[in-house]
């Protein structure tokens, strides 16, 4: 994280710290879902910059995931939504969470997944 923070120092604050909690949740999501928080396991995670955008790359080991199926994360976009969320994965027996994808793909331009499932990349257009 302190890297990838290093990384982007001419970006102003707001936008490198909101771009740090979409980086910190999809690795996040690599290290549960991808790894099982297994430390023999592998995130393969690569970070680029151009002059119009800041691209980052993750790569689980995982099985990955049906796009279509994402019942695991939330999809709400109001407070109303959300608590409705809240209580239906309480009832799916889930823990507390499901933010991260909702809230990596408010803060960035374009998050784009592989077929499998188990690569993303996070691109940030910049000024």
């Amino acid at each position: 994280m302190q890297f990838v923070r290093e990384h982007q120092k001419d970006v102003p604050d707001k936008e490198r710290d909101a771009l740090m909690v979409a980086f910190r949740e999809m690795l996040l999501n690599a290290m549960e879902h991808g790894a099982g928080f297994d430390r023999e396991k592998v995130i393969e995670v690569t970070a680029a910059r151009t002059a119009r955008a800041i691209v980052y790359h993750f790569r689980d080991p995982g099985k990955g995931f049906d796009k279509a199926d994402l019942s695991q994360a939330h999809s709400a976009h109001s407070a109303k939504e959300m608590l409705a969320e809240i209580e239906r994965r309480t009832a799916l027996g889930l823990r507390p969470g499901g933010f991260g994808m909702l809230l990596a793909k408010e803060i960035v331009d374009e998050l784009v997944y592989n077929e499998k499932g188990n690569e993303v990349l996070l691109i940030k257009h910049v000024r």
